[in-house]
């Protein structure tokens, strides 16, 4: 039987693939409404690794301000 993913695992991987979907319409919208000369070409790749690396930056630095902070704990030998 074949393991299943876990839900968390699962649904970033949706996101990640709506991402991917949405920057390659809009892509390829732009070469073909806009212009399809080769520097738009570039601008266009440029932009959409630009924007997948900013996100992937905010949700790795949102993983890590979702982690519950853990408590301060006294110093061993203090408050005794």
């Amino acid at each position: 039987m074949a393991d299943i993913p876990a839900a968390d695992q699962v649904r970033p991987a949706i996101a990640r693939s709506l991402l991917r979907i949405f920057l390659a319409v809009g892509a390829h919208v732009l070469l073909v409404e806009v212009s399809d000369e080769i520097w738009v070409q570039i601008a266009v790749s440029v932009l959409g690794i630009a924007l997948l690396t900013a996100v992937a930056y905010y949700r790795s630095w949102s993983k890590k301000a979702d982690k519950p902070k853990s408590p301060c704990l006294p110093a061993p030998g203090i408050g005794r």
